[in-house]
């Protein structure tokens, strides 16, 4: 008799557990399933409880966020600073997010409707085999992976196939192969720092660059000493190389990829180094590098150090994209060419020469004119 009751009691308590897992389960999954309160607040305060009592499963989490599955094929990204450090990088997360899928890289995709950045961002939940680091760590080892050579060879292809949609930046924020992931069918980029303010997010600016963004990288490693880290194997690195540069040179036109005005208004700032042409009615001061040099295209020209703050478009055609901007400090617009490969220097120099006037005030490169706001 003790026996019936002790069973039955052990049936009793396993229902008790599994109706309350279950709740806490669906609670969650109902609550992601619907459309958000409009009091941003509340739904932090929802998540941050079932975060604290571990109800979501915490499926990775880097410097700057955590992500926790949803249990509904969705996940939420939660920053792990307070919200005056958030801001950015959990808007640059979105922005950078919309700006690589536009172009065409295949990258996480984010519910828009149920999103509140700087508080949480919610993104679709990617099931992976396993990332790039650990792919290309074992590719001479395949069945550590569970692949035969011929699966290894298929899913290799596509990671070419995945970078060549890359050409047109030199790095992408933070991204390395550790931040890609296979997912049985295609590679994804999954996470990536999302700060404006990083010097390593590189869009291309010059067609004939050979920088690609999984190449090798110099760390300091030390005051004195610097060390190469290789994120792909080396014949696998020039491979992509070779690729991204062949892609480069099939371009019928030179374009620059900018990041688009964000929700933040934040604008695209440029440095770099450009042998200007100043015309001797443009009073302008800036930092020359103090090398000066005659060519064909300027006549004397000086070799020196600018920053371009992109602020708006105003207006992109096939031959030339301008926008609202500032040199040096100096606002005016920005005529950015499109149409003529870098280096065609007497189609450029017919094309800008029509759009100045004697009396404008600029300066000049191979590829860009800034023509300065009259004061």
């Amino acid at each position: 008799m003790r026996n019936i009751n002790l069973n039955r009691f052990v049936i009793v308590f396993f229902w008790i557990w599994a109706i309350s897992l279950y709740t806490c389960h669906a609670q969650a999954t109902l609550f992601c399933q619907s459309l958000f309160k409009a009091d941003t607040s509340q739904n932090k305060a929802y998540f941050a409880d079932l975060i604290a009592n571990k109800k979501l499963k915490l499926l990775g989490q880097g410097e700057t966020t955590r992500i926790y599955s949803l249990h509904d094929g969705w996940a939420i990204r939660w920053p792990k600073l307070g919200k005056e450090q958030s801001i950015e990088f959990m808007e640059g997360f979105i922005d950078l997010q919309e700006e690589l899928k536009e172009v065409g890289i295949r990258v996480v995709e984010i519910d828009h409707e149920r999103t509140r950045s700087p508080d949480f961002i919610i993104v679709k939940e990617e099931k992976f085999l396993f990332n790039g680091d650990e792919f290309f760590s074992k590719i001479n080892k395949p069945e550590k992976l569970g692949l035969s050579p011929a699966e290894r060879n298929d899913i290799y292809i596509k990671f070419l196939e995945f970078v060549d949609k890359t050409w047109m930046y030199e790095s992408i924020s933070d991204v390395t192969p550790r931040q890609i992931g296979y997912n049985g069918s295609e590679w994804v980029l999954f996470d990536f720092y999302g700060s404006h303010s990083l010097p390593f997010h590189k869009p291309l600016l010059s067609i004939k660059s050979k920088n690609h963004v999984f190449e090798s990288t110099e760390v300091a490693i030390s005051s004195f000493e610097k060390s190469t880290v290789h994120w792909l194997p080396k014949k696998i690195e020039e491979e992509v190389k070779e690729r991204i540069s062949k892609i480069r040179k099939n371009q019928k036109k030179l374009k620059f990829f900018t990041r688009r005005e964000t929700r933040m208004n934040r604008s695209l700032l440029i440095r770099k180094t450009v042998e200007l042409l100043i015309p001797d009615h443009t009073k302008l001061e800036f930092n020359p590098l103090g090398i000066i040099k005659k060519t064909d295209f300027f006549g004397l020209g000086i070799l020196a150090q600018v920053e371009i703050e992109i602020k708006s478009s105003i207006y992109i055609n096939n031959k030339v994209s301008i926008y609202q901007a500032a040199f040096n400090g100096r606002s005016g617009r920005l005529f950015l060419l499109n149409r003529f490969e870098s280096g065609d220097r007497e189609k450029a120099q017919k094309y800008f020469n029509k759009q100045l006037n004697d009396t404008d005030h600029y300066v000049m490169s191979e590829d860009f004119i800034f023509v300065f706001d009259r004061s």
